[in-house]
């Protein structure tokens, strides 16, 4: 079949019945750019709308195949000939439709196998981390640096860290940036890895501000989550002293300000003469605690004191965790007894 021709001859019939590309489209329910493409010869009607076709167009079946009006006579040899020319046509179709599938296998066969060692390769070079372990790199210089990763949803930063490297059971360390950046593993997966220390008593956890800032500390590094900021602080150990409160977008007045009652118990002297040791409790507690606290304070036994504490590390709040983490500012005589007495929190809200 000749496809231009038919197309050629679908248009003049359409025009000879004074209808337009779109009547015809609706008339068949097709569209009208499948009508253009008839007509363009790009594209044959599907076999379904033959006679359909045939019936808007007022043609035989045969005149839409041979792309012409027949004779009034008809012989049996016209015909046959029309009948092969469609058998050849569908049969010519379908092996071209064959060829095209088989090319497009091919193909995606192709495609699959590429992409398949592509990821292999990928993959061999940059495994994924089954994180055993965590190291890190000092630089000896007390300087906090930004690490931003691009498309990453954290921002890291290290104070006075040259690296932090992950490492597997097999002792194969990766370092942290160019694994996030190769999806070796996620900041995701440290967290996790970090808990999972924690509840191993490895590494101590702490919240603090209502749970905005979480804080891991092992005896070799710290790593401070800002989880209302994305941002993630890598860092040797006392890293949250050293920075003084400055991270996660805290503002410094006063953040770790807070002042405690006690009362002393008996005070004695040190072994240094900077300090002395002191007996205390605290109001309900009923606990004696011993503590050293420099020598500059004055104080009386069996008197209430009020203690203004300021500090920059995250620690358990206990008495003596408050004596050895943070400084005394103050200390007060007090008359108050009971309820009044200043009991305040460590953590405050967090000021921006």
């Amino acid at each position: 079949m000749d496809q231009e021709k038919i197309g050629s001859f679908i248009a003049k019939m359409r025009k000879n019945k004074k209808i337009t590309q779109q009547e015809l489209a609706d008339k068949l329910g097709v569209t009208d750019r499948a009508i253009s493409n008839w007509e363009n010869g790009r594209r044959m009607p599907d076999v379904s709308l033959y006679k359909p076709l045939c019936k808007e167009l007022n043609i035989s079946l045969n005149e839409l195949i041979n792309g012409e009006i027949e004779p009034k006579e008809m012989t049996r040899d016209n015909i046959d000939n029309t009948i092969i020319k469609t058998l050849n046509y569908n049969e010519e179709t379908k092996k071209k439709s064959k060829k095209i599938i088989m090319i497009l296998i091919l193909i995606l066969s192709i495609l699959v196998v590429f992409i398949g060692k592509t990821y292999y390769e990928y993959r061999k070079r940059y495994p994924k981390i089954d994180i055993y372990k965590i190291k890190v790199v000092n630089n000896q210089e007390n300087k906090l640096v930004d690490q931003l990763i691009a498309n990453n949803d954290n921002i890291i930063w290290y104070y006075s860290l040259g690296s932090v490297r992950l490492c597997d059971a097999k002792d194969n360390c990766y370092d942290l940036l160019n694994a996030i950046v190769n999806k070796q593993t996620n900041m995701k997966k440290v967290r996790e890895f970090l808990d999972k220390q924690v509840e191993n008593n490895n590494i101590k956890k702490f919240n603090i501000y209502d749970d905005n800032i979480t804080t891991y500390k092992s005896n070799g590094y710290e790593v401070i989550f800002c989880n209302d900021r994305k941002e993630v602080y890598f860092g040797m150990m006392h890293m949250e002293n050293e920075l003084q409160g400055k991270y996660c977008g805290i503002i410094e007045d006063n953040i770790n300000k807070f002042t405690r009652t006690y009362k002393i118990v008996s005070i004695a002297p040190d072994n240094s003469e900077e300090y002395k040791n002191i007996v205390i409790t605290q109001f309900q507690s009923g606990e004696l605690i011993s503590v050293k606290i420099p020598n500059d304070f004055t104080l009386e036994e069996e008197k209430n004191y009020e203690f203004t504490f300021t500090t920059y590390e995250t620690f358990d709040d206990t008495i003596e965790n408050i004596f050895k983490y943070c400084t005394i500012k103050d200390v007060k005589i007090t008359n108050k007894l009971g309820m009044n007495q200043i009991q305040e929190p460590i953590y405050k809200n967090k000021k921006k």
